[in-house]
């Protein structure tokens, strides 16, 4: 999936330690946990196992649930397009394994993607192109962590994988279904790369103007969990998770560089925010054994999609950085 902000776009990263959440005690006794304390103690502690998973505030036990499907998807101006956005870089001998990312927006009022029409929109955590293999065969990886909003169906969180040139080098894409799935098969992409997407979970819609209360994180095995696990927590306190096995691609020996952004429906389109719209994302970064480090910035983009805004100043701290 090629995936794109509005007004102006400051992107942040800050390094959160792994912490349990404060709690307090209520008359009868029950935990009374802070919302904020416990999503950071949610977001550090993806599903262990693939599938698809919920869970609802206070609790911290993933539920499984049923996996189901969703419509795939297979110009640059402002943010996005492959060129234009501000993207977090591990240190030289570092890898990524955690990429989380949290919104504050103003002055919006409405939101239209530029096909799909209004409330469409995705958020993306995207992956550099990497050098891997897939069946044995060399190729040029790329991974995409999703969530998308449907509006008059719902959102949906899932991972979308490609193989770049694939299709270019061999005349033919993987036959058989993306591993951990029993009904995404790779597809073939203007004759050139092959994607294919996770399983997918559902989640109510959810409409941009709630974008201040979402928090969507990517994971490449981390704490060596052996998954790649994307999480989106969302306005009301509940939690939607889609894990897969980690091996399809191998990100987690290969994630350097991590774009965050909100971005068009999916094919390349633009989701439009009206003038005076400002968004800052702060994103936070860890390695696979969530040590934090500071990020150094990589100024371009790997989606398709774009948004119309004006793409602001980077700003990294430990663990951190941040982006208007």
């Amino acid at each position: 999936m090629r995936y794109a902000l509005l007004g102006l776009l400051v992107v942040s990263l800050v390094n959160w330690p792994l912490v349990a959440y404060a709690s307090s005690s209520t008359s009868a006794g029950q935990p009374t946990v802070a919302y904020g304390s416990w999503t950071q103690a949610i977001m550090t502690s993806p599903p262990s196992q693939p599938g698809c998973f919920e869970l609802s505030y206070p609790s911290v036990v993933w539920k499984a649930i049923q996996c189901s499907g969703a419509p795939e998807s297979a110009v640059p101006l402002t943010v996005g397009g492959f060129y234009y956005d501000w993207d977090g870089k591990a240190p030289a001998g570092s890898l990524i394994g955690y990429a989380s990312s949290q919104y504050a927006m103003s002055g919006f009022s409405s939101e239209n993607d530029s096909y799909y029409g209004s409330n469409h929109y995705s958020i993306q955590i995207n992956s550099q192109q990497f050098t891997t293999t897939y069946n044995g065969v060399a190729t040029t990886g790329w991974e995409q962590f999703v969530f998308r909003n449907t509006p008059g169906s719902g959102g949906t969180v899932f991972i979308e994988y490609w193989l770049v040139d694939f299709y270019n080098d061999h005349g033919f894409c993987p036959s058989g279904y993306v591993p951990g799935t029993t009904n995404h098969s790779w597809n073939n992409y203007q004759n050139t790369d092959c994607w294919g997407d996770s399983n997918y979970t559902n989640t109510p819609v959810e409409n941009p103007s709630n974008l201040n209360n979402y928090h969507f994180g990517g994971y490449a095995n981390f704490l060596s969990s052996g998954n790649d696990v994307a999480t989106f927590c969302l306005t009301g306190g509940s939690c939607y998770s889609v894990s897969m096995p980690d091996t399809t691609l191998s990100l987690y020996q290969n994630w350097q560089v991590s774009e965050v952004n909100v971005f068009g429906y999916g094919d390349g389109y633009q989701a439009n925010f009206n003038s005076g719209t400002y968004i800052n994302i702060t994103v936070t970064m860890a390695t696979g054994s969530n040590t934090w480090f500071t990020p150094g910035s990589v100024y371009t983009s790997y989606s398709a999609e774009t948004n119309n805004l004006n793409l602001g100043s980077f700003s990294p701290v430990y663990g951190q950085y941040s982006f208007n």
